[in-house]
Parts: structure tokens; sequence; C-alpha cells
């Protein structure tokens, strides 16, 4: 399993999250109160192994931080 979250700016246009090619799900998303940036936690359960890329697409250009754990 990858388990992964990503965190955008005010706007909630996080559009796909992919490992190594293969579409993770969004398991819930949240805002903050403090600064109204948008949270998502997403998995992949049996995900491709070895070495892969993670590729986060967002509907219009934003500041974003993502990490991932296998």
């Amino acid at each position: 399993m990858v388990a992964g979250t990503v965190e955008s700016d005010a706007v909630d246009n996080l559009t796909s999250v992919a490992y190594a090619g293969t579409n993770m799900t969004v398991e819930n998303k949240v805002q903050n109160p403090d600064n109204n940036r948008w949270r998502y936690g997403l998995t992949l359960v049996a995900p491709a192994t070895g070495a892969n890329d993670v590729v986060t697409t967002f509907g219009a250009a934003t500041a974003r931080i993502a990490t991932a754990s296998a």
C-alpha cells in the first residue's frame, strides 16, 4: 500500500494523483481553518514495486506540498 498527503492553497482544485501511472484514491480532504489550505489523504492498494514516480495534477497553478510512503 502507498499512502500520501497533498496540500494545496485555498482553492480546492486537485485533479489527480497517480503512482506508477495508476490513480490513487482520495480517502479524505479537509480545509485547514487557520490558513484555508486544502489537505487530501490518498491511498493505493497493491502498487507497482520498485522506484516509481508520483504525479500530482491540479486544475490551475497552485502552491502545493506532497508526501508519500510505501
